[in-house]
């Protein structure tokens, strides 16, 4: 069930929030058991098979962090759930890389490369629930009964493609009465950032995605200028997607009273690489700092120990969202501008700010081809045609089809450089008075005229 659905906004929303408040005035844990419910239908909704397997997750880590919190055999107890979390997203996840790429080093077919499908989230509780169980052995975390504990995995707003929570945020507000208590002005801005989010999403989003398509289907004949808005649209439109759908989902949280972390802040803004990983995808990169990258050593034993654990990390979060060399190459794309970014500050050095902006936006963009790409020629020749200097000005116009996608690319690159994100806006400056009450009417009004098309979010793949 999609967000930007018909099904969703007039049948699972209403119904959901309403039993959500009538219950939870009655009880607090009615509400709770009702949120649990109505999420775990939402899971099923795509493909009811894989319940049992999120269940399955769910009752495996809670019972291995009451193991953990035993205080025998604790280290035992933390690898072999860790273990377990991983085992399973390894096999739905990479088992078909990994035989494909066993069968290509041997140059033979000796092994049949079986059809998985992936289920839709996996890498997001995965990753939720590792953490529960390292800061259980950490003793960063008390035990909590179970139904707290399924909330907040399975609370559908973020279940199927983050942010990525944590429960020392989550908990306190799932065990706390006032959570299941209608709160108005938590509805209204909560209603606001999802109508923003939901019309970047339909009305921006997916008016690229087109002829991104397009251009990615066909490297090999492409002009130079058509490489380029390969580039520049896939960089806008996974942005306003990604973006979108964590506004809709923090959004969404708020009209229950629960406050999901905030994933983006406007990182196309950022003038380093250093500072678009504090903004791009922040739950991520969180979670990676503080359960890989600090224990791995973090900065703590020089520049170069480092730089080589920024270099893992990056290359961990490339797999973490696919399985393919492509992803591998855009995380270690990134590892290297990060490592060449610290090694840049060790010297105090710094670049005129009306530099350091296209230049790092450039290098993202150009890290995003291969993310993007089938396949790593494909990114290799997208990249070629981009900098095929004998060609370049094949093709340019601002007349016609290629005119129009020029206007609508430099609008939006101007909507990225200086306007604030969604969430910002709201949290800024919302009021509800008539001029959001407008607002919020034709963002709705203009993103049910949309609905005839409606498509995935991007980050379902991950």
């Amino acid at each position: 069930m999609l967000f930007n659905s018909y099904e969703f906004i007039a049948a699972f929303l209403p119904l959901v929030f309403i039993g959500y408040f009538w219950l939870g005035k009655k009880s607090w844990q009615w509400g709770m058991y009702w949120i649990v419910t109505s999420s775990l239908f939402f899971y099923g909704y795509w493909d009811v098979r894989y319940v049992p397997l999120l269940m399955l997750s769910i009752c495996f880590n809670y019972g291995m962090g009451q193991c953990i919190t035993r205080g025998k055999h604790k280290k035992q107890w933390l690898v072999a759930g860790l273990l377990g979390d991983f085992f399973l997203l390894g096999y739905f996840k990479y088992t078909g890389f990994f035989l494909t790429t066993v069968n290509d080093i041997l140059g033979t077919g000796v092994f049949d490369i079986p059809v998985i499908v992936l289920p839709l989230g996996i890498s997001f509780f995965t990753f939720t629930q590792a953490a529960y169980l390292v800061d259980m052995y950490r003793g960063d975390v008390e035990r909590t009964d179970f139904a707290s504990y399924c909330e907040f995995v399975t609370i559908f707003p973020h279940l199927i493609a983050g942010p990525i929570i944590h429960h020392r945020s989550m908990l306190p507000q799932f065990q706390s009465s006032e959570t299941y208590r209608l709160n108005y002005n938590n509805v209204a801005s909560g209603m606001a950032i999802f109508l923003l989010g939901l019309f970047k999403k339909v009305a921006i989003a997916d008016s690229l995605a087109p002829w991104v398509n397009e251009y990615f289907s066909r490297p090999d004949s492409l002009m130079p200028i058509e490489a380029w808005f390969a580039a520049f649209g896939y960089s806008f439109q996974l942005y306003f997607d990604f973006s979108a759908y964590s506004e809709m989902a923090i959004g969404l949280g708020l009209m229950f009273n629960l406050r999901l972390p905030r994933n983006f802040d406007s990182p196309y803004q950022a003038t380093n690489i250093i500072d678009f990983w504090r903004r791009w995808h922040m739950t991520l990169g969180v979670w990676v700092k503080n359960y890989l990258y600090i224990p791995l050593g973090g900065n703590r034993h020089g520049l170069p120990k480092k730089l080589r654990n920024l270099m893992v990390s990056m290359l961990l979060i490339g797999l973490w969202h696919g399985a393919g060399w492509t992803y591998v190459l855009w995380g270690g794309l990134h590892g290297l501008y990060l490592v060449i970014n610290h090694w840049w500050r060790s010297f105090n050095l710094s670049l005129p700010k009306i530099i350091a902006w296209p230049l790092t936006f450039l290098a993202v963009m150009l890290a995003w081809v291969f993310f993007r790409a089938d396949t790593v020629g494909q990114a290799v020749t997208i990249l070629s045609h981009m900098f095929d200097i004998s060609q370049l000005a094949t093709g340019v116009s601002f007349h016609g089809p290629t005119g129009v996608r020029i206007r609508m690319l430099l609008a939006f690159a101007l909507v990225l450089m200086f306007c604030p994100s969604a969430q910002r806006l709201v949290d800024r400056h919302f009021c509800p008075n008539l001029k959001w009450t407008v607002i919020c009417i034709v963002a709705g009004v203009v993103s049910l005229f949309y609905f005839s098309h409606i498509s995935d979010f991007l980050y379902f793949q991950f």
